[in-house]
């Protein structure tokens, strides 16, 4: 029964389309990856992002794992979708809220049949179950943990008590449509190894580039997203 779904891609309801995250589709004939998303609220929305490109995004209409598939494609309407072996990056919208919260993920394999990697998979036809946790203790731990505030200067922004956060990745700025608009790697980047270590006590960044709005930072790594507003005056 699981195989299914692959072939009703284009029949999705409509009742599932993301209005945060704009999602424009993808091409159901090349191999696709579903995730079945559990532990958000009735609203919510979770999108897949292959770096900043966004390859497949949902509403969350049930409780029930397997109620909530989110396709990720590997050909989109128009362009390349995910790259097999580059990194999964998960991000949610909060309906309560309205804003992208930070949060944790486990995988499950209940049928000892699913694909447990955190990297997109090569193969078509593969499903995953995710168990998304984004309770209050994680937005206020999020809050309390990394501190952000812009200088004098316009556009440039400090990160302070990142020291602890040994799995992260990498960090990105998307605009408010989920666009991302700046990266920056953290791995083998010897700046923020030297500050998330504790032997640097601040970080810049510069996005004076950026244009004059309401942004998100994300700090993404394994099984970790932590997000904060920025506005760019």
């Amino acid at each position: 029964m699981m195989m299914i779904c692959f072939f009703f891609l284009g029949l999705l309801s409509t009742k599932l389309n993301a209005q945060y995250f704009k999602f424009a589709g993808g091409n159901a004939a090349d191999p696709v990856w579903t995730l079945y998303i559990e532990g958000l609220q009735i609203g919510d929305e979770i999108a897949a992002y292959d770096g900043e490109i966004l390859v497949g995004a949902m509403k969350v209409v049930s409780t029930k794992a397997f109620e909530n598939a989110l396709p990720v494609f590997s050909t989109l309407n128009s362009s390349r979708g995910y790259q097999a072996g580059n990194p999964v990056i998960l991000k949610v919208w909060d309906s309560l809220t309205q804003s992208a919260v930070p949060f944790e993920y486990t995988m499950a394999a209940p049928y000892n049949k699913a694909y447990m990697e955190n990297i997109y998979p090569a193969e078509d036809g593969l499903y995953s179950i995710i168990n998304i946790n984004k309770n209050e203790n994680n937005i206020e731990n999020a809050k309390e943990s990394i501190s952000i505030y812009q200088n004098q200067s316009e556009g440039i922004f400090i990160i302070e008590n990142l020291s602890g956060f040994q799995n992260l990745t990498g960090l990105e700025v998307s605009d408010i449509s989920g666009k991302v608009v700046y990266q920056l790697a953290i791995e083998n980047n010897p700046a923020f190894i030297s500050f998330r270590t504790g032997r640097q006590s601040k970080m810049e960044i510069d996005l004076s580039k950026i244009e004059k709005g309401v942004y998100f930072i994300s700090f993404i790594g394994k099984n970790i997203s932590q997000v904060k507003k920025i506005v760019i005056q």
